[in-house]
């Protein structure tokens, strides 16, 4: 499968081919870069529904040429009125009993996804959702085969996705048939065409008031769950101002809190600043080692200051401010590692889902979007006749009270989602994001590197090996040498090996906009590729 795509009038870079057509077909039919976005959207909610869909959440960073603008659009889900801090019983070792917050009815977050949908086209889009769906309902509808990455994801079980389909019926009547997926086994999704072909006309209220709301609500009160109709009829998405940063002249547009990626990545980006990397080899023993060091710190300011800014004061623009990352570069030693920084406890509560798609338009608007439904296949739970997988995003807060990211009634839990635009001269040069719970940073960074710092091509930049520094491991990709291994064990880095085009290290969609010509890139760890105009 090609990968990536060149063009001069649009573009449009998803985790699956079929939401890449998508997309490219909104804007050959003259929509714009939110209208293509959208597009995309619905349709990785049907072919990629273990990312992603109607019952999940997300962000949308969008950058306008008219007004030299960027907001960023936050339909991150929050926990129900009825959700308590204590809510989870957790075992001596630290985890949640019968996996309650990953698992299940309990699980399920206030879904935030079609309020976004509604907002977006509301203030930025030019065509009717109905236009929007017809792919998504066509694919639902007519079946479409399971991708290579789904496939693979049900044979290791990976986030108990052969154990969901086989606990609730609703899911395991469209994937099991009572044997585990395969890839290229045709999936139909009928209760879901049926929904978003009532979403093209009713709009977002089928969701959050109308008949589909009382499916939602009637099913998860039957399992358990506490999400009511108060709670969806009250969901809101905000509207918030982009995290701005400065990285070698270029201008650093990211997310904002409720997500933690933004700020960690600028604050990254600020600490590596001074540090000559392009006089090191790319992914060279020194080279990683600095960075996984800087990655350390910023994962430890992350867990320690970063929250849903609703709840939580949040010291954002101190984070991003050059003199912060100064003092915090006094604790990198080229020569070992600082055993006295741990990057934060941030994996046991995040999930390693989610997708990311990016779009670009004629006229210089772009998008990058990330949006996730959290572990894969969210919760499990299907509902029946409505046919959308609930998010079980309940599990992305601290399931222990006392922390900045402890579950509080409409509180949104901590991100590391990260949709980022990169501007020159206040124009989009480089647009991206990746899926993969909290690498998603370390992705994005190492992309921008690449690019920034190394002058690679942009398919050359999301292609190249990663490394993540998360716990007391430095996580390497294969095609990483073994000599450059032995080097960083010897400045103190306990290594974990992983396979070479490892989806463990994310999901870049991204696209480089050079003098109009326009290069989209999908990562090759993932089933996506890029489609232009």
């Amino acid at each position: 499968m090609k990968r990536y795509a060149r063009a001069k009038n649009g573009m449009v870079a998803a985790a699956h081919p079929l939401p890449a057509k998508a997309g490219r077909d909104v804007l050959k039919a003259g929509g714009n870069a939110v209208d293509a976005a959208i597009a995309a959207s619905l349709t990785l909610a049907v072919v990629a529904p273990a990312f992603s869909g109607l019952g999940g959440g997300g962000f949308m960073l969008i950058h306008q040429t008219k007004t030299g603008k960027s907001v960023a659009l936050d339909y991150r889900e929050t926990a129900p009125e009825a959700a308590r801090a204590d809510m989870y019983q957790i075992d001596k070792d630290g985890n949640v009993v019968n996996d309650a917050n990953s698992i299940g009815h309990l699980a399920i977050a206030v879904p935030g996804q079609v309020r976004g949908y509604a907002i977006a086209l509301e203030r930025w889009g030019t065509m009717p959702i109905k236009s929007l769906a017809k792919s998504a309902v066509r694919y639902a509808s007519r079946g479409y085969p399971l991708s290579k990455t789904i496939g693979k994801i049900f044979r290791e079980n990976r986030d108990h996705a052969r154990d969901k389909i086989q606990r609730f019926p609703a899911l395991g009547r469209v994937f099991g048939r009572g044997a585990v997926p395969r890839t290229g086994q045709r999936i139909r999704m009928a209760d879901l065409a049926s929904s978003l072909g009532k979403f093209a006309v009713e709009g977002s209220d089928l969701f959050y008031s109308g008949p589909v709301a009382r499916m939602i609500v009637t099913h998860i009160a039957q399992g358990g769950g506490i999400l009511t109709l108060e709670d969806l009829a009250g969901y809101e998405a905000r509207i918030r101002e982009p995290v701005v940063g400065d990285y070698r002249g270029f201008e650093i547009v990211s997310m904002p809190p409720p997500s933690s990626g933004g700020i960690t990545l600028i604050e990254v980006l600020n600490i590596l600043e001074t540090f000559r990397l392009s006089s090191f080899k790319h992914n060279a023993k020194d080279f990683i080692h600095i960075v996984a060091e800087a990655v350390k710190l910023g994962y430890a300011d992350r867990g320690r200051y970063i929250g849903d800014p609703d709840f939580v004061n949040v010291p954002t623009e101190r984070l991003v401010t050059k003199g912060f990352a100064e003092a915090r570069r006094k604790l990198i030693s080229p020569y070992r590692v600082n055993l006295d920084v741990l990057p934060g406890v941030i994996d046991p509560y995040e999930g390693g889902s989610t997708t990311h798609f990016t779009v670009a338009d004629k006229d210089g608007n772009a998008v990058a979007a990330t949006e996730s439904i959290e572990c894969c296949f969210g919760s499990g739970v299907m509902v029946p006749g409505a046919g959308i997988i609930m998010n079980d995003q309940m599990h992305d807060f601290d399931p222990v009270p006392g922390s900045i990211n402890s579950i509080q009634a409409r509180k949104r839990p901590l991100s590391s989602m990260a949709p980022t635009i990169v501007l020159k001269d206040n124009r989009p040069l480089l647009c991206l994001g990746s899926a993969a719970g909290p690498r998603i940073i370390t992705a994005i960074l190492q992309v921008l590197l690449n690019v920034l710092d190394f002058g690679m091509s942009v398919h050359e930049a999301v292609a190249a090996p990663r490394f993540h520094c998360q716990g007391s491991a430095l996580s390497l990709e294969g095609g990483v040498p073994a000599k450059t291994q032995a080097g960083l064990v010897e400045l103190g880095h306990v290594i974990e090996r992983k396979r070479k085009l490892d989806l463990f290290f994310g999901g870049v969609q991204a696209i480089h906009i050079h003098k109009r010509e326009m290069t989209g890139m999908a990562d090759p760890r993932r089933d996506g590729t890029a489609m232009g105009i």
